[in-house]
């Protein structure tokens, strides 16, 4: 086990067995412990019959410093459609990183945990503790079988992009490559960050109306403009129809638990996830009182889950 990993350039150390792993569960489903063995067999049989294997050992090699580039990532919004609301996809340097891990992964075949991660690496401190908390969050609505509408077309894109880049690793073609100075990666990974609690630091309560949507949407934000509870009261009679908060998406999310994500924005909606930096400047939005907007909260959750649950 090692030695493969090595040679995939994953180090052993960083290698963890989840006893919940899809290869443990199905193990335990057959009747006898030799049937994972003969699994493995079987698929060995098939790789030495293939005549012209693809070596994801070089492939991992060509992309140990490769990410997006800025041109790339301006090429892959330009085919995006526009997403109607109150608040647009982000797409900043974090989502960057994120689309070349997907990419990465779609190539070496490899678990997003081991791709690398240079954009993180060079930032600050605080900016990689916030580029964590939103991790598996971005990486489950990229991955899940039933993404919302921006991310069903931001992967089927990356997934044309690794393809096509795949097919240039495989021909020796050289790599579009990123132009912007990136620090080296640290020698020993530090301790993970601790947990943001998305409850505290929460500076401004603000509604705006979306017209085309006949929309009011309410917002609680936190210190840097993004949304920690998000309301939707839709049509004439102010029917809620959205009532998220971060904090349960993100533990939704870190649980990677698709069934429970569903069930949640089937019963609370789909959190906002862009930044509403610059409200100020709309003529649409207006800042709110606390005690507005936990009424306006109070009662959307009351009428989206009469039994509280």
């Amino acid at each position: 086990m090692d030695e493969a990993a090595e040679f995939l350039g994953i180090s052993p150390s960083r290698m963890q067995l989840n006893p919940a792993s899809d290869a443990r569960r199905w193990a335990r489903s057959r009747q006898g412990p030799a049937a994972f063995e003969d699994a493995l067999h079987n698929l060995a049989e098939q790789l030495a019959a293939d005549t012209a294997p693809i070596d994801y050992h070089y492939r991992r090699a060509v992309l140990e410093d490769w990410h997006l580039s800025r041109g790339e990532r301006q090429g892959l919004i330009n085919r995006l459609p526009p997403t109607p609301g109150p608040i647009q996809p982000v797409l900043d340097d974090r989502k960057r990183q994120d689309a070349s891990i997907f990419i990465w992964t779609r190539i070496t075949q490899g678990e997003h945990l081991f791709a690398p991660r240079l954009m993180e690496a060079g930032k600050p401190e605080r900016v990689q503790r916030a580029w964590a908390n939103r991790r598996n969050t971005t990486w489950f609505q990229l991955t899940r079988p039933d993404p919302p509408p921006h991310y069903a077309e931001l992967r089927r894109l990356l997934i044309e992009h690794a393809d096509s880049l795949a097919q240039q690793i495989d021909a020796d073609a050289p790599l579009p490559r990123a132009q912007e100075h990136l620090w080296p990666p640290p020698q020993s990974s530090p301790d993970p960050p601790l947990p943001r609690n998305p409850q505290i630091h929460a500076t401004r309560w603000i509604r705006s109306y979306y017209d085309e949507l006949d929309t009011w949407s309410y917002f609680e934000l936190d210190n840097e403009s993004w949304a920690l509870r998000h309301v939707d009261l839709q049509g004439p009679t102010l029917q809620p129809v959205t009532a998220t908060a971060l904090s349960e998406v993100l533990g939704i999310g870190d649980q990677r638990d698709q069934t429970a994500m569903a069930d949640y924005e089937h019963k609370y909606g789909i959190l906002g996830e862009g930044s509403l930096d610059g409200w100020q400047d709309t003529q649409s939005a207006t800042e709110i009182t606390a005690a507005e907007f936990e009424r306006i909260w109070a009662s959307a959750r009351k009428a989206l889950a009469p039994d509280g649950g």
